[in-house]
């Protein structure tokens, strides 16, 4: 009876030779999988291939490419089933209502989202469109699709290749992913249909597991597994033998998951070359790890509770969540800070979950019903009887469950443009003969105007679609230049600079607001120490869009501490601690601003809070000691000796002339010269203070002496001593050619005793 039943299910499955030689069952097809297909290209002449923001240009040319099936559906399609489009154009309507109320601050990521609603409609309604025979083919597309992301990058892993096991996504993560539906449809075509199709199924099966596996990719690997299981459950395999393969190979796959990232790190440790690039930088932007992201995922109260209504606002994760991050999940993506990258969160990597973030209660409920409609459609698909719609559910079931640990549909455009046309596939199929017939009933120009929403919908995205591709064309041509410029050290910097600077103001014309491209500007102008201001500005135009963007908060606070303005730089410096409060760089330099301004025991605080999470390095106190004291800063340098000695009280000259010695013993180095010199310059102000001006002299020459080795001129402060103490020594000529050249501003004056600071100014008038 099984055998009658799965043989009346196969020979429904239409034929493929007949099907392939018709237009109108595979030119909607090359429509849908185009997107997918064309970012799968990293050959000559492709888009996204070494772009640095591919999830950017890859959205923006997936909704480019998807524009030929919206207008394939004005012109041969059906009008767009009610319940997917519903739920998606409400999530949709939550995001311009978001953005239109001023939620939305980065504006890139903004047109990014735009990019994506548009494909998502468009290729919804395709896919609602197709007829079986298209579905079919679809079906067959989908491994060709999948082998063809992962067998480039088994090659070049294989052989050594630069992309590695990234292969032309830059990310083992997301060419997983977007390999996962092709490969969900192999496995259907392999336990389920005959024929020379079955060893095509076979082939994406083997080439996406093994791709897991190296990589791995854990979430790829269960999501895989999770589909042989619901297959194995399927009522069409009522047999022992059939349900019995893909219930094993889904316990060998879940075996995998397991054991893939021991042996993945054994190899690491045995390996005594270096990854790839582009392996590194691929692991580099995959946060991975349970933890991390049951982490992520329990910080989602406290987003909606900040914006209950509409969310954060379309694509404004990133830009809006640092305040959120829990300080436990920081630390595991900063491998307990042994990377000194500052880490930002992209998304929640839980696509379920991603839309209440950023689309609120209203737009999150929407999107999560979409893709719970797609899920339990998809699992009736496999139940049912009719192989279309199966092989259509194979390949989205792994993609939805993967979806509860990543974002393959919101961030990740390849497996996104699968997952949209495959949800309106499942999701509008049984409505099918129905919409039919009403749209036969219907006036010819409403059926059209119907038909017609998803290219208006997109032509309205065309222009993001346009910026973002010249924003990632100009950025990829900078850093392929970059690269040239690294191979070949004798090019000439002055015209590499410009040439460097022409692409970023290429990007910045194609998007004027993007923070990524103001960012890789100000990093630019940082070289240059006369273009301070310039970049600051740079940074500024970059907190507008992001203002919690942590490497712009750092580099502001330190140039505006660089210029002298300590105010802005501690306010830019303790609004980076509220989203990172350990992080130990800013909490090093809070610790040096505050003990410049006099307050030790606030720097005595900063200390204490690194040295509880053990990163207070006595090297850099007694380095940043020896930079203060014999800059001339001689009560800041104090502070940091006194924490690198563990002493109580203040330091006297005994105890700095004494441990200079102890050190030197051991090293002579720049903080023994500088201790010794503090303990002269202390004794010169007892002297001085004892009406011993000669003796203050010799000792405050003394210590001149050392500063020499910091300040070419001489410590200013300690300059401006030595003068006061020869005009008091009655040597006042000497003491106006100590002065000479310095100028005496508030700054100086206040690192000066008071007698002292009331005596130089009159000195230096006459």
């Amino acid at each position: 009876m099984s055998d009658a039943r799965t043989s009346e299910a196969k020979a429904r499955i239409p034929s493929g030779r007949h099907l392939l030689a018709e237009p109108s069952q595979v030119l909607p097809v090359v429509c849908i999988v185009g997107p997918s297909a064309l970012l799968a290209w990293s050959g000559y002449g492709a888009w996204i291939a070494d772009d640095p923001l591919p999830h950017l240009s890859g959205f923006a040319l997936a909704a480019l490419v998807a524009l030929l099936a919206s207008a394939w559906t004005l012109v041969r399609g059906r009008e767009p089933a009610l319940l997917p489009n519903a739920l998606l154009l409400c999530a949709v309507l939550c995001g311009a209502v978001s953005v239109a109320t001023g939620r939305a601050t980065d504006s890139i990521e903004a047109q990014r989202a735009w990019c994506v609603a548009a494909m998502g409609v468009g290729l919804l309604c395709a896919g609602g469109s197709l007829r079986p025979g298209a579905r079919s083919n679809l079906g067959r597309a989908l491994p060709l699709v999948s082998l063809a992301f992962t067998l480039p990058a088994l090659a070049s892993h294989l052989l050594g290749g630069t992309r590695g096991l990234a292969g032309a996504l830059g990310n083992t993560g997301a060419l997983s992913l977007a390999a996962l539906p092709g490969a969900g449809a192999g496995a259907w075509l392999l336990l389920r249909r005959p024929g020379a199709w079955r060893w095509v199924g076979l082939a994406a099966c083997l080439a996406f597991t093994a791709h897991a596996l190296l990589a791995p990719v854990l979430t790829g690997l269960l999501a895989f597994a999770a589909l042989f299981a619901a297959l194995a459950l399927a009522p069409a395999q009522s047999s022992l033998t059939a349900r019995a393969v893909p219930g094993a190979c889904a316990i060998v796959l879940a075996l995998g998951a397991w054991l893939a990232p021991g042996s993945a790190a054994a190899s690491e440790r045995a390996a005594s070359a270096p990854a790839p690039s582009a392996a590194a930088s691929a692991a580099a932007g995959d946060l991975g790890g349970v933890e991390v992201r049951t982490r992520l995922w329990r910080t989602l109260p406290a987003i909606v509770a900040q914006a209950p209504l509409y969310g954060l606002g379309p694509g404004q994760f990133q830009a809006a969540y640092p305040p959120l991050r829990d300080p436990a999940e920081l630390e595991l993506s900063t491998q307990q800070r042994a990377t000194r990258d500052f880490s930002e969160v992209e998304h929640l990597h839980n696509d379920w979950l991603q839309g209440f973030a950023e689309l609120g209660v209203i737009g999150g409920t929407a999107w999560a019903l979409l893709l719970a409609a797609g899920l339990w459609a998809a699992i009736a698909a496999l139940r049912g009887s009719d192989p279309t719609r199966a092989i259509a559910g194979g390949a989205l079931l792994p993609l939805l469950v993967g979806a509860l640990a990543h974002a393959p549909l919101s961030y990740l455009p390849a497996s996104s443009a699968q997952g949209f046309a495959l949800l309106g596939v499942l999701l509008s199929a049984p409505l099918a003969h129905a919409a039919a017939a009403d749209e036969a009933a219907r006036p010819r120009w409403q059926a059209y105007a119907l038909r017609a929403l998803p290219l208006v919908f997109g032509l309205l995205a065309l222009p993001a679609m346009l910026a973002l591709l010249e924003h990632g064309r100009a950025l990829t041509n900078r850093g392929a230049f970059a690269a040239w410029v690294e191979r070949h050290p004798d090019t000439d910097p002055v015209a590499a600079r410009r040439r460097e600077r022409e692409y970023i103001d290429a990007a910045l014309r194609a998007s004027p607001r993007s923070a990524v491209a103001h960012a890789l500007r100000a990093r630019h102008l940082a070289v240059d120490p006369h273009e301070r201001e310039p970049e600051l500005d740079e940074w500024r135009a970059v907190l507008a869009e992001r203002p919690w963007s942590a490497e712009a908060l750092f580099r502001s606070g330190l140039l505006h501490a660089a210029a002298g303005r300590d105010e802005r730089g501690r306010e830019q410096w303790e609004r980076l601690l509220e989203i990172d409060a350990d992080e130990p760089v800013t909490l090093g330099n809070l610790a040096l601003l505050e003990a410049r301004a006099g307050r030790a025991q606030v720097a005595t605080a900063h200390f204490d809070r690194l040295e509880s999470k053990q990163r207070l390095s006595v090297d850099w106190l007694r380095a940043t000691a020896a930079g203060e004291l014999l800059g001339g800063r001689l009560d800041a340098g104090l502070v940091f000796a006194r924490r690198a000695e563990a002493w109580s009280g203040a330091a006297t000259p005994e105890q700095l002339d004494a441990a200079a010695h102890a050190r030197a013993k051991v090293s002579a180095d720049l903080y023994s010269e500088a201790l010794g010199a503090a303990a002269q310059w202390l004794w010169g102000r007892e002297q001085f203070t004892a009406g011993n001006a000669a003796d203050a002299v010799r000792n405050f020459r003394q210590a001149l002496r050392e500063s020499r080795r910091v300040v070419a001129t001489g410590a200013p402060a300690l300059r401006v001593e030595l003068a006061v103490a020869l005009a008091n020594a009655g040597r006042e000529d000497e003491a106006r050619q100590e002065l000479d050249g310095l100028a005496l501003d508030a700054a100086l004056l206040k690192l000066l005793p008071p007698a002292v600071a009331a005596q130089a100014p009159a000195l230096a008038r006459r």
